[in-house]
């Protein structure tokens, strides 16, 4: 018996010792000329990722920043940006669950930086970003937004919003953050929150329908503003407001089945519901949205997000695959033809193209 034990243990020893890291994903030479992807990855998962599309190579690599950091992302990566700091390219991300904005180069994906958004011990759990020369603001679901030095990589204020803000963009010096209320369900939020970026005060609250979220503001100063409706008996929609007037508040509501958008050079592209489509309106004519569809997408298992590459005019589509599936990007021409597609990891949330 003893014996036997003894060898129990040889061959436990000589299996751990034998054992080996797995081996890392493979990296691309260099990072141009192709498409970073931000990965979700699944809620409480730890495994947010991003993926890299060589489009000279054709060919697509997967955990790209495990791969140069020889650590995970965190929890839940919602949204990055690219942005310049004294001539070098750098990528701010912003995981949600793990509350951490996470500072890459963008030729490298080396990580700089890591900060994280607390109060005391309670996660901020930072969503969306939009950069304004050297400063991030970032909205938070707790209903903050945090203001970033991206010079000294250091948060420098907080502002209080509404109830959790689920998407922020500017005009001029007029920062927009969308408070979707979200976790108040039945009770969501119905505001734009208002803030001076030179003078950094509070200014006001627009009301909106209720549930927001994606926002994106023209050169003109149109701003549109998706609803997401209640799920039950408030459909999504979208509305318009003009925020170059002194008075601002909703000039016009599309109700449209829609779940995202995305504007380019005055076509705003919409992913239609109902049709199971990417359909578009012409905001140099008459607001109004064309009949049928301009790119179909009803063969896609889950349709998670439109991207437009805003140098070339193509269309990334995402198809997260039932959510817990490696999901697809295609990419489509200007035209809406198909031009190629490419492997992600799990629920991508954005896009950066790199030249």
């Amino acid at each position: 018996m003893k014996n036997y034990l003894i060898g129990i243990f040889i061959a436990l020893f000589c299996l751990t010792a034998c054992k080996k890291d797995p081996p890392k994903p493979p990296a691309p030479d260099a990072y141009s000329n192709g498409v970073l992807v931000l990965n979700e990855g699944l809620f409480q998962q730890n495994n947010s990722s991003i993926s890299w599309y060589s489009k000279g190579e054709s060919k697509s690599f997967q955990q790209v920043f495990l791969t140069e950091n020889e650590r995970g992302l965190g929890d839940t990566a919602n949204d990055f940006e690219l942005y310049e700091i004294n001539g070098k390219k750098y990528i701010i991300v912003a995981v949600d669950v793990s509350s951490q904005l996470e500072i890459i180069e963008a030729a490298t994906l080396k990580s700089v930086a890591q900060i994280p958004v607390f109060d005391g011990t309670e996660a901020r759990e930072p969503r969306e970003i939009v950069v304004v020369g050297q400063v991030a603001c970032v909205a938070n679901f707790d209903g903050s937004v945090a203001i970033v030095d991206l010079v000294n990589n250091q948060i420098t204020a907080y502002w209080e919003a509404g109830l959790n803000p689920d998407g922020i963009a500017h005009y001029g010096n007029d920062l927009f953050v969308v408070n979707s209320g979200g976790l108040n369900s039945p009770d969501y939020d119905s505001t734009l929150s208002v803030f001076d970026l030179e003078t950094q005060s509070f200014k006001g609250n627009i009301t909106t329908a209720i549930n927001c979220s994606q926002v994106q503001i023209t050169e003109e100063g149109q701003l549109y503003l998706l609803s997401r409706g209640n799920y039950s008996d408030v459909d999504p929609s979208l509305q318009r407001l003009d925020v170059t007037k002194e008075a601002i508040e909703v000039e016009q509501v599309f109700d449209l089945p829609i779940s995202s958008f995305e504007i380019h050079n005055n076509w705003l592209y919409y992913h239609n519901t109902d049709l199971k489509a990417i359909c578009r309106i012409n905001l140099d004519g008459e607001d109004m949205p064309e009949a049928g569809a301009f790119i179909d997408v009803s063969e896609f298992e889950t349709f998670y997000g439109i991207q437009i590459d805003p140098l070339t005019g193509d269309i990334y589509c995402f198809d997260a695959r039932g959510y817990v599936n490696s999901a697809i990007v295609k990419c489509y021409s200007k035209e809406g033809n198909f031009k190629y597609e490419f492997t992600a990891a799990l629920n991508p949330a954005k896009l950066i193209f790199l030249p």
